[in-house]
């Protein structure tokens, strides 16, 4: 039991703060100043990278190297992050015809298809200086390719009979292939499944109309097939980093090109979204909230809402594309145009204090550009403009900044004649030419979150909490005193 002293003591010094904070005479009670930030997404096309020679086919990126497949010059062109020019790896004698490529997980390996009519995949080792390569002999003319989630197998389609054959990446041993089945006839894309139990083919129609085409379920262990999907032209190949969702670009014979969602097994999700051109690549970003789709120019597909946003990037007759492992560079190689298109895909980070109180003042907001480089692209003629929304999404008050040469971003602005309620606070990047904002957090344009606005109510809460414990506490000091 608390002694009546005590109980005493503590009572009237609630009783006295209790009534000094509802009457003004102390500071208002503010809430911790936490902090909530948001992210969204603005995309720049960059210059080219400048190939040596023409006919850059596949693509991946490996330690911060991005790799190119170089059919003219029958070798690897490596670049470093700044897109400066490294050299080139050789493969060896004869005119070998490098085209898909594929990077292991660990990134100490890449496969590449010899599209010859001999067939060959090379295994190159790029974890060593001078890269050694190492060619394994497989079916003719192989042009696409995938590695299981273990990096045991590869993968490949042989443009000789569109059927996938499987090979393993220690030695080159060949593992099997599929059977035909009459129902396609030119195989486009080949994917292992996230669990590695199954593998996916896409085929299409050798030429127009382009009426037919699907996806091929195969399972992985001896390539049966487990069942098939029709999708007019079907081309692009995607899957999300837990293999529950399969997404496939397929173009009509009236040329209406969509992306498909489908479950593990083929069926569809229901979920289609149209795009602007003919999808023949889909890269999932890492954090698996977006889709590119691509061949000609570039569409972002949102994963969640399976909406697509076009965007002005022009990226030619993409053969493949790869991004770099923050998410923030999307190389796609144009061997019609004799380039490899970049893209910068930069973060665009709001942060605000998560609360502020009546009568504060002015409250600063602040943004950072990071596009993945080490001295980020310049971004100084630009504006950031912070909008603070009511609960209606109503801009009640507003600041426009430009960011300074390290991408950051920062204005203050005076919310003292805020009524209590929630608002909250987006950040707009203006876009250039050739930029796109992409949505964030359900709101309209780019980064946004919510921030809770002024809670005049919590002093007199507070206030009134205190007086009736300080109340309570005196009661009990008497009862304790008459029991004494």
């Amino acid at each position: 039991m608390t002694h009546p002293k005590l109980a005493r003591a503590l009572g009237a010094a609630a009783l006295t703060a209790g009534a000094l904070l509802l009457i003004g005479a102390l500071p208002a009670f503010a809430s911790p100043n936490l902090t909530a930030s948001g992210t969204g997404t603005v995309m720049t096309q960059l210059p080219a990278l400048s190939v040596p020679s023409d006919q850059p086919e596949g693509v991946a990126v490996a330690n911060g190297i991005t790799y190119v497949s170089n059919v003219a010059q029958h070798a690897i062109n490596k670049f470093d992050a700044t897109g400066a020019y490294l050299g080139a790896i050789a493969l060896g004698s004869g005119s070998p015809y490098p085209t898909a490529m594929v990077a292991s997980a660990d990134g100490s390996h890449l496969f590449v298809t010899d599209g010859n009519s001999t067939g060959s995949v090379f295994s190159i080792d790029i974890a060593v200086s001078p890269e050694v390569v190492t060619a394994f002999p497989v079916a003719g003319t192989p042009f696409a390719i995938s590695l299981s989630p273990d990096g045991s197998k590869f993968y490949i389609i042989s443009n000789s009979d569109a059927l996938v054959y499987a090979y393993a990446t220690a030695d080159g041993t060949a593992l099997g292939h599929s059977t035909a089945d009459g129902l396609y006839e030119t195989g486009f894309h080949v994917m292992a499944s996230a669990d590695g139990t199954k593998v996916y083919e896409t085929m299409r129609d050798g030429q127009p109309p382009y009426t037919t085409g699907g996806i091929r379920i195969l399972k992985a262990s001896d390539l049966s097939e487990l069942g098939h999907q029709d999708l007019p032209n079907a081309s692009g190949l995607a899957q999300s980093a837990d293999g529950s969702k399969v997404w496939v670009g397929s173009t009509d014979s009236a040329s209406q090109s969509v992306v498909a969602e489908l479950n593990p097994d083929g069926t569809f999700t229901g979920r289609t979204t149209a795009v602007s051109t003919s999808p023949q690549t889909l890269v999932v970003s890492p954090d698996g909230k977006k889709i590119y789709a691509d061949s000609g120019s570039l569409d972002v597909i949102d994963t969640a809402t399976f909406t697509d946003s076009a965007t002005a990037m022009v990226t030619g007759d993409t053969h493949e594309a790869a991004l770099s492992a923050d998410g923030l560079r999307l190389y796609a190689t144009d061997a019609l145009n004799a380039r490899v298109d970049v893209i910068s895909i930069a973060q665009l980070t709001l942060t605000s204090p998560a609360k502020v109180t009546t009568g504060s003042g002015a409250t600063t907001f602040s943004a950072q550009i990071a596009d993945g480089t080490t001295t980020i692209d310049d971004y100084t003629t630009n504006s950031v403009k912070f909008d603070i929304l009511n609960s209606a999404n109503t801009v009640v008050a507003t600041a426009t900044v430009a960011p300074n040469a390290a991408g950051a971003a920062a204005a203050s602005i005076d919310l003292s004649a805020l009524p209590s309620g929630t608002y909250s606070v987006r950040a707009t990047l203006d876009p250039v030419a050739g930029t796109v904002v992409v949505t964030a957090a359900g709101l309209s344009v780019a980064a946004a979150l919510a921030a809770t606005g002024v809670e005049a109510l919590v002093p007199t809460v507070l206030a009134l909490v205190l007086l009736l414990g300080g109340a309570a506490a005196l009661l009990l000091s008497r009862r304790g005193r008459r029991a004494v």
